[in-house]
């Protein structure tokens, strides 16, 4: 506990001096609601997906602590979506996905694993680690994984007042050839306008959805 005393202002010297005029009155302390039991600072984010209806569904929450394998979502290739929020309202299952943050996981070829999930370990109160491994992997305590990967997450404000703060994204990206060419066709760029990497992302994609074999966005830049 911090002593309220080391830092005074005129609104905290009037409501202490209050309390400490009472009859029985004495000294005031106050904890800091971000420190767990063992005085280290709380990781602030709720992580998770996006549902069906583009909301943001709490996958894993403020009980989970630090340097623990905690599952994710199965891997189905490369890279998945990760949002992530600082807000309670995210256990609601009615928060837009376009007001939270997001980043894009990615691994390599050697490490994707239709039988396995992606795992992820807090390490830090903005940074996460993260692997690909069977369940009964991990669940056996001894796991050695390949490739541990490592992300940052922004502490960014996504919402100013009622309004959502846009951002300027160059999004890179291939129009899929016919499977049975063996040529490739060449890399397009295009600039949006989007909340987060995750809503550029899917604009793009959304935009050439007509196109006769889709699109591979291989990267997306904010500018």
């Amino acid at each position: 506990m911090t002593s309220i005393d080391r830092k005074r202002t005129g609104k905290t010297g009037v409501a202490f001096g209050l309390v400490r005029s009472r009859d029985g009155g004495r000294d005031v302390n106050i904890v800091n609601s971000t420190l767990t039991e063992s005085e280290e600072i709380q990781f602030p984010f709720l992580l998770g997906t996006e549902d069906r209806d583009y909301c943001f569904e709490c996958i894993i929450g403020e009980d989970i602590g630090y340097n623990e394998w905690t599952q994710f979502i199965p891997c189905i290739g490369n890279e998945i979506e990760l949002f992530y929020t600082r807000e309670a309202r995210g256990h609601s299952r009615d928060l837009p996905t376009s007001q939270v943050g997001c980043v894009l996981l990615y691994v390599e070829d050697e490490d994707v694993n239709d039988d396995a999930y992606f795992f992820i370990s807090k390490k830090t109160p903005d940074t996460i680690d993260y692997i690909v491994a069977v369940p009964e992997d991990i669940k056996g305590g001894n796991y050695q994984p390949k490739n541990i990967y490592s992300i940052q997450l922004k502490w960014i404000i996504l919402i100013k007042g009622d309004k959502i703060m846009s951002k300027r994204f160059q999004v890179k990206f291939r129009i899929k050839s016919d499977p049975k060419s063996t040529s490739r066709n060449g890399v397009n760029a295009t600039m949006v306008t989007a909340s987060n990497m995750c809503d550029a992302r899917n604009q793009v994609k959304a935009r050439d959805a007509n196109s006769l074999h889709g699109i591979e966005v291989s990267s997306v830049v904010e500018k």
